[in-house]
């Protein structure tokens, strides 16, 4: 039976998220419907207020602002004794108030469940319920029949003595066994082909047999697990796997990493650009922005599958879904990484899974950590993850029917079969397939930044399972983080830090920008940098200049940069080499090395007149010139005959100290100015000698 409900959003004041409202709207229809189904679930969204202790303020429904303040927030969906999902985001919160929050979402539940069951009761007319079609897609007849001969062959498979086997080789060799399983019922004359199919009369198909394979698989790893505390790769049930982590490991792109956590590995590279690089998305809200973007990628080859037809092969839908909002997932969960300053950059995260063999998203959160710090990044810590899975007596349904149909007894009571389970840290793919939850825990090594539990067990799990599984994941966290221990040494000594800043005046913006931007593309094209403004919100304030470099060798060519385009280093008295690029009647422009212009007037070139600009400067001609300060303009003055005087007054000075001790001390520059203007042609007549008058007689 497949059954399809819409959610309409009708209007929305755009402080509340409507997921909440719309989960809860969605269990009401199923419940005045004759929808068989186990509900209801009521969904809801709180913030918490993070605190150590139990009576830590919490708020239902909370709007945008409250979100924003709270230190912990996030949804919880359940019935009355069960929970089906949670997805939490907090501030480096502690495990106790993590469970805190827990507690208080699910109490927050109650209420709605109870509104839920009096809108039924307020029906006039009861409708019909449907009776459930039970397992469908396999003839029950036949299923006996077909478990008898593959349970051993998959408890022979997945037992502690193959602990050295390989994802690949598992799964050929779990292929052959259900090969195996189709011959041995073909010999004992009970195998049919589809189109000969007879439902009731006990003989299998195809069909049927790929349809209880994979609950095969389930209940034996759980009869492993709960009843002989064993794991199919020999470990034990606390036990996680060996982790690798590499940074750099690609040249050209801004940063990569590649993590692994036993045979699932990831590799992500991180992409820093401009602001207006961030990702716009329309929402029912209004347009949003995101800073972070991360693409995440999950083949088919990682996974070792070349297509994906076949029951064994495609995921439940509830995994599907985890995948598509893996993305989303990640970039929630790196927030924590990201600076506690505003950060002027937009970050893209690629994340390719090379191989998939359980926790690979996990490790695709190290590996992202690490590429944001390896792209230099000023990350504020670094983030890992783990992932538990619990493992619950009751089990899948039709394992117990072949139980019961086997002569042993099996409760029935969910709550009975809840007080057994087993919780497993770092599950790998055949174990976390078949699980009853799954639970990803993400933090720091001062507290949580993350929480994300799924229940795939028809009607939930106990709400118990989910706090044990949250204590088994803070101890798994805490082992990762020392596992990172050595990589974060290697990123202290040999990662630099690429990014920078300079402070100027907010009138010192525009000449930054440029005509039509040409001074800070120019920057942006010769130095290979990304260049980000932050302008002042108070006109007497500066503003700040942001800039990233690649290649790090350019961080000092860029800050000079802005600093000569700004004019920060064009203060007065200071000396700088720059170029002719344009000549006019009244002097010259010459371009600073920064990109930025200024006039040359001629009568600053040289102490002497000069007649024609030509005589003395040509096109790309280098001189130096000396800032003389700014008009009342603010234009920029600058001279090279200030640098000329105190050049010939330095010669001199230097020529004076090899005459006599009676010879009289240094001149001052104009001095200097004077006195070879007087040794000159045009100084050798004495002006200040009257002319002789000439009387004209009559």
């Amino acid at each position: 039976m497949c059954v399809q409900v819409t959610a309409t959003v009708l209007c929305s004041d755009g402080a509340v998220a409507a997921s909440s409202v719309a989960l809860n709207a969605v269990s009401a229809a199923l419940m005045c419907s004759d929808i068989p189904w186990q509900g209801p679930l009521a969904a809801v969204q709180i913030a918490h207020d993070a605190s150590d202790d139990d009576a830590g303020q919490t708020t239902i429904q909370p709007t945008s602002e409250q979100l924003l303040d709270c230190g912990l927030s996030g949804i919880f969906v359940g019935t009355a004794d069960t929970a089906l999902l949670a997805d939490f985001q907090g501030r480096e919160v502690s495990k106790k108030a993590m469970r805190s929050a827990l507690q208080a979402a699910k109490a927050a539940t109650e209420q709605i469940l109870r509104s839920q069951h009096k809108l039924v009761s307020q029906q006039t007319s009861a409708k019909p319920v449907k009776p459930s079609q039970g397992y469908s897609g396999c003839d029950p007849a036949a299923e006996a029949s077909i478990m008898a001969i593959a349970v051993p062959l998959v408890k022979d498979i997945l037992s502690d003595g193959n602990a050295d086997m390989s994802r690949v080789q598992r799964l050929d060799a779990l292929r052959e066994a259900k090969t195996q399983v189709v011959e041995k019922l073909t010999r004992q004359g009970v195998y049919r082909f589809q189109a000969l199919r007879s439902v009731g009369s006990g003989c299998a198909t195809q069909t049927d047999v790929d349809f209880v394979w994979q609950d095969v698989q389930s209940m034996v790893i759980r009869d492993m697990m709960t009843k002989d505390n064993l794991r199919p790769d020999g470990r034990g049930l606390i036990d996680s796997r060996p982790a690798s982590y590499q940074v750099g490991v690609l040249p050209v792109v801004h940063g990569s990493a590649l993590a692994g956590q036993g045979q699932s590995q990831a590799l992500v590279t991180a992409t820093i650009g401009e602001a207006d690089d961030q990702a716009k998305s329309e929402g029912i809200t209004g347009q949003t922005s995101k800073q972070l973007m991360v693409q995440f990628g999950d083949r088919m080859a990682a996974a070792a599958e070349a297509s994906t037809s076949g029951r064994d092969r495609i995921p439940d839908p509830v995994r599907q879904r985890v995948r598509r909002n893996t993305g989303r997932m990640l970039e929630s969960r790196l927030a924590a990484a990201f600076p506690s300053t505003p950060f002027p950059f937009a970050v893209r995260l690629n994340v390719d899974v090379l191989a998939a063999d359980g926790s690979e998203t996990m490790a695709a959160l190290c590996a992202a950590s690490l590429a944001l710090a390896d792209a230099g990044v000023p990350v504020r810590a670094q983030v890992a993850g783990t992932q538990v899975a619990a493992f619950t007596a009751s089990g899948h349904p039709h394992a117990l029917d072949w139980n019961q149909s086997n002569g042993r007894s099996s409760g029935t009571d969910s709550q009975q079969d809840a007080s057994l389970y087993e919780i497993v840290i770092d599950p790998q793919e055949a174990e976390s397939s078949v699980s009853d939850l799954l639970l990803q825990l993400v933090g720091t090594e001062e507290g949580i930044t993350g929480l994300h539990v799924e229940s795939l067990q028809k009607g939930g799990v106990p709400f118990e399972v989910v706090t044990a599984a949250l204590s088994s994941g803070w101890q798994g966290l805490q082992e990762q983080h020392s596992k990172l221990g050595d990589i974060k040494a290697q990123l202290a000594r040999h990662v630099t830090n690429k990014m920078g800043r300079v402070v100027v005046p907010q009138d010192k913006v525009g000449k930054l920008i440029g005509p039509r931007g040409a001074v800070i593309n120019k920057i942006r094209s010769d130095t290979g940098s990304l260049l980000s403004v932050e302008e002042a919100v108070e006109q007497s304030e500066d503003a700040t200049v942001h800039f990233f470099c690649p290649d790090t060798r350019q961080a000092t060519a860029v800050e000079q940069a802005i600093r000569g385009a700004t004019g920060v280093d064009l203060f007065e008295g200071s000396v700088h080499t720059v170029k002719v690029v344009r000549l006019m009647d009244y002097g010259a422009i010459v371009e600073f090395p920064s990109g930025s212009s200024s006039l040359l007037h001629i009568s600053q070139l040289s102490s002497t007149r000069v007649k024609r600009i030509e005589d003395v400067l040509s096109l790309g001609q280098e001189l130096q010139v000396k800032v003389m300060g700014h008009d009342a303009r603010g234009n920029l003055q600058i001279s090279h005959k200030a640098l000329s005087a105190l050049f010939d007054a330095a010669q001199g000075d230097r020529v004076g100290e090899d005459k006599a001790a009676d010879s009289p001390p240094a001149m001052r520059p104009y001095q200097a100015v004077n006195a070879r203007f007087r040794q000159s042609d045009k100084g050798s007549r004495d002006f200040r000698q009257q002319k002789p008058r000439i009387i004209q007689s009559s």
